[in-house]
């Protein structure tokens, strides 16, 4: 090899050191801007959350006045109850919305089998000494979901513990029983959750309504913050559907899976309601003791226990 030929290969090598150097440093300066959105959407996600607390309550306590035919300010409840909507629903999709570039970039896949079991493992305790019997039915085989662990922990959490509120409602007895129900299908993932407060868990199920038509049962809204779930469902790209009816709670969550699994900003911005009629999605909650299996000891995680 020749001199300038040697020249010419060292002069190739500096460029393309150059050029990785340049490259490591974009993805550096790429890496801290993410990681810096990745915080404020997550305080922006708690602080909605905050916010959509009480704002429930409001809704409900309006729309509740507004269907009462004797209220002489029959036009102003009504009025605050739309406004008050209007913002929640504002809320909401904020609160998706600063999740969705986050949860993009965490997403993995988990077997949300295990995820469940570890979760009905923490909260073992609470709902024995509430004097609450848990029941759990899953696949034999684990489900794997590519999804966004933390937000999918927190909502399996959120609504457990729901259930809880629900079952130790002040007035109630010390009574109560919850089912866990896991379905995988060709196109969903089918989560079911069902607690009765004071009874077991009954074989049929309560009729299906869309979250937002909730409203009407304002005197049950403060045992489960639809719109938190409603919105961390959103993240996930998913559907949620609940119904409280007496002593019975019923939440159900359908998560896209497979071909049907869709990007997580599409689950911010499309609709959602009720399934269809005839829908298997729909089909009632087993509650045999055949159907629902006992709740197997297992470790538990540090996260999910955090997450409660």
């Amino acid at each position: 090899m020749s001199r300038l030929d040697a020249l010419r290969r060292c002069e190739a090598d500096r460029d393309l050191t150059e050029l990785s150097e340049e490259a490591m440093r974009r993805a550096k300066l790429i890496l801290a801007r993410t990681q810096k959105l990745g915080l404020q959407g997550e305080l922006a996600h708690h602080l909605v959350r905050e916010l959509t607390g009480p704002m429930t309550g409001v809704v409900g306590l309006a729309q509740f006045l507004s269907h009462q035919s004797n209220v002489s300010y029959q036009e102003e409840v009504e009025e605050l109850a739309s406004e008050s909507l209007r913002c929640r629903r504002i809320l909401e999709q904020f609160a998706a919305a600063s999740l969705a570039d986050v949860g993009q970039q965490g997403r993995e896949v988990v077997d949300v089998a295990l995820v469940l079991r570890e979760l009905i493992e923490t909260t073992r305790g609470r709902f024995k000494s509430a004097g609450i019997k848990q029941r759990l039915s899953l696949p034999d085989q684990g489900v794997l979901l590519q999804t966004t662990p933390t937000t999918l922990s927190r909502l399996f959490s959120d609504v457990i513990l729901a259930g809880l509120a629900h079952c130790t409602a002040e007035g109630a007895s010390q009574s109560g029983e919850t089912a866990v129900r896991l379905v995988e299908e060709d196109e969903a993932l089918r989560f079911d959750f069902l607690a009765v407060r004071g009874g077991s868990v009954p074989i049929d199920t309560p009729p299906w309504r869309e979250v937002d038509e909730q409203m009407d049962l304002w005197n049950d809204l403060d045992t489960i913050n639809l719109a938190v779930l409603q919105s961390m469902t959103r993240c996930l790209g998913g559907v949620l559907q609940a119904d409280v009816k007496g002593a019975r709670l019923h939440v159900r969550v359908q998560l896209p899976v497979g071909k049907a699994a869709i990007p997580l900003h599409a689950g911010v911005l499309s609709p959602y309601g009720p399934f269809e009629e005839g829908d298997s999605a729909a089909s009632p909650l087993p509650s045999t003791a055949e159907d629902l299996e006992g709740v197997p000891s297992r470790s538990v995680a540090e996260e999910a226990s955090k997450q409660t």
